[in-house]
């Protein structure tokens, strides 16, 4: 991203559904410390480049030994 983009964030409900996981699992990615977030007062922010830097870095390749 340049200086000139800005970044979106976005909720759980939002963010859920970008990884495709339930809501509650996103909470437990949180609460364990495994995904990165922004808290503001009580509310949880999600960056979308964050959210798709997350989805890179755990990627499994497949095998091609076969």
């Amino acid at each position: 991203m340049n200086a000139t983009q800005v970044d979106r964030y976005i909720d759980y409900g939002q963010a859920a559904e970008l990884l495709s996981l339930s809501v509650g699992s996103l909470r437990n990615l949180v609460s364990e410390k495994k995904i990165s977030h922004f808290k503001i007062g009580a509310r949880v922010r999600f960056s979308v480049s964050e959210l798709h830097k997350f989805m890179h870095e755990n990627k499994v390749e497949a095998r091609t030994d076969r």
